[in-house]
């Protein structure tokens, strides 16, 4: 049996010297600091008076659903470096030094000078770019499909706002499930794209981390996540089609931005599933965050779910 070890900001130094990450010479505490971030997984920064510097984190309290998330996401950070069709996204990830699957430890660069991208004042441009140099990565088995929670009708039957919301709209169940068809599997999906998981410095370079949840799957959805949270404040409290128009007009305003790297590949069909699965991100976003929807956001995903074609017409006008 094999004995359970937990790193903590006492033997982390330890760790890294019996990994051979730091010599004999290098690993007494006098030498280095270390930082416990308060996280989900057991995560600790390690700067060394040296130079060396090192994010280390432990999946924690995991259940095998998350051992093999984990499991997964690291054979993506090593693929990233390994496998020709990868390469591409490798400079968009902190680059993995070592995996320990045993102990479920993982070793990386420490990103210093990072921050979140704030994606209604800048970094539109660059977000878009490493975007889509992730969405256009082929994958030629869907061997990790997860579709939305939201499109699968079994998952209607809790009794949160927003499934009883989906239960009163036969128009709205048809337009979800309509999704399923349109879906595309064979792409890399990052599953949990926000802001706050996409980093960038002070010229421009962009990372993107905490893949545990990486599937296969519609790259779109990646983007429908990331224009809503583009949203200017209070857009879903004005009438529609008003809410979407200011920012779909404006040439540096988010949508354009976000989609500009995609332009080239798209169809028609391809922007009509990309405002669904905006409405679709919505409602999966207010179901997740527990509170009452208020009503202007409710119709606005509504809206685009229902009647994407009143929204293509500002997207395509932009991009002729």
């Amino acid at each position: 049996m094999t004995q359970e070890l937990i790193l903590t900001k006492e033997n982390v130094g330890f760790y890294l010297f019996l990994r051979g990450f730091l010599d004999i010479h290098e690993f007494s505490k006098e030498f280095y600091t270390v930082k416990v971030l308060l996280a989900r997984n057991l995560s600790f920064q390690l700067t060394h008076k040296n130079g060396k510097k090192f994010f280390i984190k432990q999946l924690c309290h995991g259940g095998e659903y998350d051992k093999a998330a984990f499991s997964f996401e690291m054979a993506f950070y090593e693929a990233s470096v390994s496998h020709p069709g990868f390469t591409p996204v490798a400079p968009l990830l902190p680059r993995l030094y070592h995996y320990d699957p045993v102990y479920s430890i993982a070793v990386s660069e420490l990103l210093q000078g990072y921050r979140p991208v704030d994606l209604v004042a800048g970094h539109r441009p660059e977000t878009a770019a490493a975007l889509a140099r992730i969405g256009r990565i082929p994958v030629h088995a869907a061997t990790n499909d997860q579709r939305p929670p939201l499109m699968h009708r079994s998952e209607w039957k809790n009794n949160g706002k927003i499934t009883q919301y989906i239960l009163r709209n036969s128009s709205l169940q048809a337009a979800i499930l309509g999704l399923n068809d349109v879906w595309d599997p064979l792409n890399i999906l990052h599953n949990d794209l926000k802001p706050g998981n996409i980093l960038v410095n002070k010229r421009g370079e962009i990372k993107i981390i905490d893949w545990e949840k990486m599937s296969t799957g519609d790259a779109l959805w990646d983007l429908a996540a990331l224009i809503c949270y583009a949203l200017p404040s209070g857009s879903s409290a004005y009438p529609l089609p008003v809410a979407l128009r200011s920012y779909i007009a404006d040439q540096s305003g988010p949508l354009q931005l976000l989609t500009a790297a995609y332009r080239e590949e798209w169809k028609e069909q391809d922007a009509r599933r990309l405002v669904q699965y905006t409405g679709l991100k919505m409602l999966t976003i207010l179901a997740e965050n527990g509170r009452t929807p208020g009503e202007g956001e409710l119709r606005l995903a509504t809206d685009l779910l229902l009647a994407p074609d009143r929204y293509l017409n500002f997207l395509f006008k932009n991009y002729a």
